[in-house]
């Protein structure tokens, strides 16, 4: 979006390229988009960004930190050092980043959905979902500019997140400088990341797809609500102490097969027994899994690789866990090939 809008950016931070390959060398960027995750936050001292965004907290990483409430403080620090100047934009549905924000000195910039009436009189940034005759929309208002709308009917993000996503990109973009043009330019050309619910390939009409990068029980949830198919889920890798509880109702809602593995397959299995009864199986690698996933599958369902789990178990990264994924489908279709 800053890029589209005319300036030089540098892109970096806990996720690409270490903010220190930057530092280290002369200022070539006008802006500096910066992930900074919760273990960083645990440390700074002077740290201000002049425009902070915060989309969610939820259960992470409670092999680190004592527990939820310790973890939700770590995020808030984003916005310790910033001054009346600086702006927050915030998820104004989340009643956790409320909680951690109350005081802030910045301007708050707010997200919501149309429907969520008790933010939506606050909210900076208003998004409408539509419907198949009304594409969806981000409304925005801010002080120094007249109303924005931005039209999201030549792009294709899948899930009700990623509307959040874009609404919060839009304020941080508009906030430091950007350009309504930049911005809506940017969102007709995003075609989305890797690893992020990304359609791999459909063999016998049946879809793939990887959500390597899910390694928290949240956003299992929300790729769940992506779609309205039957889904094969696989899960698993290594437990950051996250409440597999909370997939219990999305799993009776959704789920056809539960393939687990990793670390954590027996305990998620245990835990949502209840929900999948028969369903559920565990495999002692991707390609097992894959397999197994694709024969459970009718034409019309959806594989999903969402594991709710981190990827150090098996994996370097959550990154060559989706890969591993990508080659397994890849093999089925050279065994399909064979075969005709």
């Amino acid at each position: 979006m800053l890029e589209s809008s005319g300036f030089k950016v540098f892109v970096g931070g806990n996720i690409g390229n270490p903010l220190i390959d930057y530092a280290g060398k002369r200022g070539t960027a006008d802006i500096v988009v910066a992930e900074v995750s919760s273990f960083q936050l645990d440390t700074i001292d002077t740290f201000r960004p002049r425009v902070g965004v915060l989309l969610n907290v939820t259960d992470d990483h409670l092999d680190r930190y004592p527990d939820f409430k310790s973890y939700a403080r770590s995020k808030g620090r984003l916005f310790e050092n910033q001054q009346q100047s600086d702006s927050a934009v915030l998820n104004g549905s989340d009643p956790i980043i409320s909680s951690v924000t109350k005081d802030l000195h910045a301007r708050k910039l707010l997200f919501c959905h149309q429907e969520n009436s008790r933010a939506k009189d606050r909210a900076t940034a208003l998004i409408s979902r539509g419907d198949p005759s009304t594409p969806a929309n981000i409304t925005i208002r801010m002080k120094e500019r007249q109303k924005i709308s931005l039209h999201l009917s030549g792009t294709n993000f899948p899930g009700r997140h990623n509307l959040e996503n874009a609404a919060a990109a839009s304020l941080a973009a508009l906030a430091v400088g950007g350009t309504p043009e930049g911005v809506q330019s940017a969102l007709n050309d995003f075609k989305g990341l890797p690893h992020r619910i990304e359609h791999i390939a459909t063999i016998d009409d049946v879809r793939f797809f990887d959500d390597s990068k899910a390694t928290n029980v949240d956003a299992v949830i929300r790729a769940l609500e992506t779609f309205g198919e039957p889904i094969i889920l696989i899960m698993g890798g290594r437990d950051k102490g996250g409440d597999f509880r909370k997939l219990l109702e999305p799993i009776r809602q959704h789920i056809k097969k539960l393939i687990l593995m990793g670390e954590a397959k027996d305990k998620i299995k245990s835990v949502l027994e209840e929900a999948c009864k028969e369903r559920a199986q565990t495999a002692s690698t991707m390609g097992n899994a894959v397999i197994s996933a694709y024969h459970a599958a009718s034409p019309g369902d959806i594989v999903l690789l969402s594991p709710g789990c981190s990827s150090f178990d098996m994996y370097s990264s959550y990154a060559e866990r989706g890969e591993d994924f990508c080659r397994a489908i890849g093999n089925l279709k050279k065994v399909k090939r064979k075969k005709a």
